[in-house]
């Protein structure tokens, strides 16, 4: 092992082993805007740790599904905004409430789309612990965490981005 340290080689080895175990999988070409971090069975601590990581910066989370018309329907605004706004000022992550059956479906719509922002697919106890029982939802945090706004269902573009602009 000439040029490589034991302890390097297995800090990528557990990196590598997170990543699997996570079900994390990068989609997208080399680096170009289809290029986005897709989380297959994340938690809702790994969502509410995102916010939490992002401090600093205005974050909006949007809760999807790739069957749900409406979300579909708001999706390519939502890849404007983050086209719009520099990564230093907001953070932002897509929530699906697709089951498995429905991955497949699910990274076309990423791809096709070119969602250039992290997605995770969660479980059902995200919804029910923010008491989510129609979608699209958006959530606008503040630069502290704090939740700022939620949006209930579909909405134009300017309606989400007017919270964003207050903070």
């Amino acid at each position: 092992m000439r040029g490589i340290s034991k302890y390097a080689l297995a800090a990528a080895l557990t990196l590598c082993m997170c990543l699997s175990v996570a079900g994390c999988v990068r989609l997208g070409g080399s680096g170009g805007s289809s290029d986005v971090m897709f989380t297959e069975k994340a938690t809702t601590a790994a969502v509410e740790q995102f916010v939490a990581d992002a401090k600093g910066k205005v974050v909006l989370v949007n809760v999807f599904a790739s069957w749900c018309g409406y979300c579909m329907q708001e999706l390519p605004d939502l890849v404007s905004i983050r086209g719009e706004y520099s990564r230093d000022d907001l953070a932002m992550l897509g929530v699906s409430l697709d089951d498995e059956s429905d991955m497949a479906e699910l990274k076309r719509v990423i791809k096709e789309a070119n969602v250039s922002y992290p997605v995770y697919m969660v479980g059902d106890d995200y919804a029910e612990k923010y008491n989510i029982t129609g979608i699209p939802v958006t959530i606008i945090y503040d630069r502290n965490g704090k939740e700022y706004k939620t949006i209930m269902g579909y909405v134009e573009k300017q309606e989400i981005e007017k919270p964003l602009g207050e903070l």
